[in-house]
């Protein structure tokens, strides 16, 4: 019997899950997007497989009466909320992953809590970075020594719409998601490439109640970033887009080349150990909602002060 998953929103990260769920064997994979016509004439003719079930709809209502082992909302967070709602209320599916960052609006906070303390169900948050294997293997070499700070500083990289990421990288590396304190300065604003939301650059500075902290820097310019992982004693200086780390230990530095999985190459891996009632592997979107909380009220607070009004909505995405 073909296991069923379910996908709401077929855009950029949309397509990439729906890329590595296909790669899967006898799976029936249901897609779900206002533009799903277009979307299956450009991209998805080619992604067919004999061995798997596709079913395609343009509208979340259509897929209320059913069941799925598995779904995926992967939608922009202004939608996020009330289609996780609906699923939910309709009993779809047990098991949820959600896309980041989980909502941009103050108000949606209490929201989500209420419906995951109320409904039995698994959710998670695609963070990816914990589930990167030189993440697993700096929390497991470097046990002995206290992590300092995490800094990730460079020019376009999306300093609000990816904040998620290292912070909970950071809370993944320290155990810990208790937040002293956020400190936000916005040095501009622009329109983000996503319509109706906004890119924020300037820099983001989170101290853990365990006496950590995290610095976030985004300025304009061509993308790129380093992220230094500081534990006292030792460091970590790795840049993604290159695939390269750097370690330097005791006046030592040694490189390396490494690897930073894609969301392709991941979704596959999460949806395996679901479906086999393992944990993915990911930040519980109760946790998650933990995290998020501070910092988006803090950016709705600094947005308030300057223009004059009260901000609910960031506009983040």
């Amino acid at each position: 019997m073909k296991k069923k998953i379910l996908i709401v929103g077929v855009g950029n990260i949309g397509y990439r899950h729906f890329q590595s769920v296909n790669a899967l064997k006898k799976i029936e994979i249901t897609l779900v997007d206002p533009k799903i016509q277009k979307i299956k004439k450009l991209y998805l003719t080619n992604e067919i497989k004999k061995n798997n079930h596709y079913i395609f709809y343009n509208t979340v209502s259509r897929v209320f009466y059913k069941k799925f082992d598995l779904v995926i909302i992967a939608t922009n967070s202004k939608v996020r909320l009330k289609i996780f709602d609906d699923l939910v209320k309709k009993n779809v599916s047990k098991n949820i992953i959600l896309e980041k960052v989980v909502y941009s609006n103050l108000n949606e906070y209490d929201k989500y809590l209420n419906i995951i303390n109320t409904k039995k169900i698994n959710c998670w948050v695609n963070c990816l970075n914990r589930a990167f294997p030189i993440s697993k293997k700096i929390k497991s070499t470097s046990k002995k020594y206290k992590l300092k700070k995490i800094a990730v500083i460079g020019k376009n990289w999306g300093l609000f719409c990816n904040f998620i990421h290292f912070l909970d990288l950071a809370a993944y590396l320290i155990d810990s998601r208790k937040i002293k304190n956020v400190k936000i300065d916005i040095e501009s604003i622009a329109k983000s490439k996503r319509k109706g939301f906004s890119e924020y650059f300037g820099k983001l500075n989170i101290n853990f109640e365990k006496g950590n902290s995290l610095i976030l820097i985004s300025r304009k310019g061509e993308t790129d970033y380093n992220i230094n992982i500081d534990y006292y004693k030792k460091r970590y200086q790795i840049n993604e887009l290159k695939s390269s780390m750097k370690i330097i230990f005791k006046n030592r530095v040694v490189k390396k080349k490494i690897t930073i999985p894609k969301v392709s190459d991941l979704t596959k891996i999460f949806v395996k150990k679901i479906l086999s009632n393992k944990s993915p592997g990911l930040i519980k979107l109760i946790d998650c909602l933990e995290l998020h909380q501070p910092v988006i009220k803090s950016l709705c607070d600094n947005l308030s002060l300057k223009y004059k009004k009260k901000i609910y909505d960031c506009k983040i995405t």
